[in-house]
């Protein structure tokens, strides 16, 4: 169930042929995230990137009045036949609140490897997500688990415990799962 209630979208029986075609098998309340992407290779030449860990990606969120956007890149150990897309934020955004745009771009990426992890029947790999606005992060702060501090990293006498999954770094991607590498 989604937490509207109506019943979670079955993925589709066939699997999509094209970069357009894996977009438009998403569910329809995701389908605002990628609402542009590009690429002159279906994003093969990423996914061979993802399976192998070289994968890179970068986005940047705008604000103008009420009016938010992102735009984000995946690429992999060259910008050869990268991954291009952006979408339009859902919504009047609050005057001032640029981490909405910011988390945007963020989800559009996760959304975008996904949709090209299922494309090419990539089952894990590694995609180096870079981040210009930190402060968008907190408010996914975690509580240390030794020390019960609230923190968005890890504390200086935890490092070796988990970092949380949401900050800049590096994900191992599998189909349905994102693990903090």
């Amino acid at each position: 169930m989604q937490d509207i209630g109506a019943p979670t979208p079955q993925q589709p029986a066939v699997a999509p042929s094209t970069l357009q075609t894996a977009i438009l098998d998403l569910p329809p309340n995701c389908l605002w995230a990628v609402q542009h992407a590009q690429s002159n290779d279906h994003g093969l030449t990423v996914a061979q990137a993802i399976a192998q860990g070289t994968a890179v990606a970068v986005s940047d969120g705008s604000l103008r009045y009420t009016l938010g956007t992102s735009a984000f890149v995946i690429e992999g150990a060259t910008p050869d036949h990268h991954v291009l897309g952006y979408n339009r934020v859902p919504g009047p955004v609050e005057e001032g609140d640029s981490h909405r745009c910011e988390l945007a771009g963020l989800y559009a990426i996760v959304t975008t490897v996904n949709c090209l992890c299922r494309l090419h029947s990539v089952t894990s790999g590694l995609v180096t997500i870079a981040c210009d606005s930190t402060s968008a992060l907190k408010p996914t702060a975690t509580t240390c688990p030794t020390h019960g501090k609230r923190t968005w990293t890890s504390c200086k006498p935890c490092e070796d415990h988990s970092r949380n999954p949401w900050l800049p770094g590096s994900w191992s991607m599998s189909t349905a799962t994102r693990i903090a590498k």
